[in-house]
């Protein structure tokens, strides 16, 4: 699937000078008599990407205290219908006129979003750090460190960990000319459509509902479905 800007302008009421294409499983249709190397490459980087999601989730399991499998038991079905993760690939044109800042978006339905960062891409990633009141609300530069990647949080991990995990905000600057082109590739996951997902420490702090059904009323919010 592939988002026009033009598109995005509409429904979100921002510009958006971005084209993307998204991947639910590499099984999909691709135009592999196009480019028959893209399916191969994609396929590569999901299954990297799967591995990737694992740990992290294992990881934040043993920083609340759970079980380590508890978040991956609900993350089984990642690349096929019943769960809505997907890997995004995004092309930013070059921009010979400045343009404004686009506003940021809502943090990601995804629980977690995994970013790969280039030091040639240093300082077009910024994120809000909003939960530090002396920090005034500031946008922080992301900045490449070698050996890592980024991890953004969505809202509905912010919910299921009852704010442990808070949900940032971002954005990519498109400010002042710009005559060179930019790719990123980003991972967004999901959990598997059917889970009930309710703070994780019994607080009751947000109501229960299902990934999927959280997943379509952010998509809806966001793309006026």
């Amino acid at each position: 699937m592939v988002f026009l800007s033009h598109w995005l302008s509409e429904v979100r009421g921002v510009s958006e000078l971005r084209e993307s294409y998204d991947v639910h499983t590499p099984d999909g249709a691709f135009p592999d008599h196009e480019i028959a190397s893209l399916r191969p490459t994609v396929r590569t980087i999901f299954e990297k990407c799967k591995s990737l999601t694992y740990r992290i989730l294992t990881a934040m399991a043993i920083a609340l205290g759970l079980d380590r499998s508890y978040f991956c038991k609900r993350h089984q079905q990642l690349a096929s219908a019943d769960n809505s993760s997907c890997m995004r690939l995004l092309y930013y044109p070059a921009s010979p006129t400045p343009r404004t800042p686009p506003r940021a978006p809502p943090p990601a339905a995804a629980p977690i979003r995994i970013t790969a960062l280039l030091p040639c891409y240093s300082k077009t990633l910024v994120v809000a750090w909003r939960c530090v009141k002396e920090r005034g609300g500031a946008w922080v530069s992301a900045q490449p460190i070698p050996g890592t990647i980024l991890v953004n949080a969505g809202d509905i991990l912010q919910f299921w960990t009852a704010d442990h995990f808070r949900a940032t905000e971002h954005r990519v600057l498109l400010s002042g000319a710009r005559n060179t082109a930019r790719q990123s590739v980003v991972f967004f996951v999901h959990p598997d459509g059917e889970v009930v997902v309710a703070p994780v420490d019994g607080s009751g702090r947000y109501a229960a509902r299902t990934a999927q059904e959280h997943t379509t009323k952010r998509f809806s919010e966001t793309y006026s479905f």
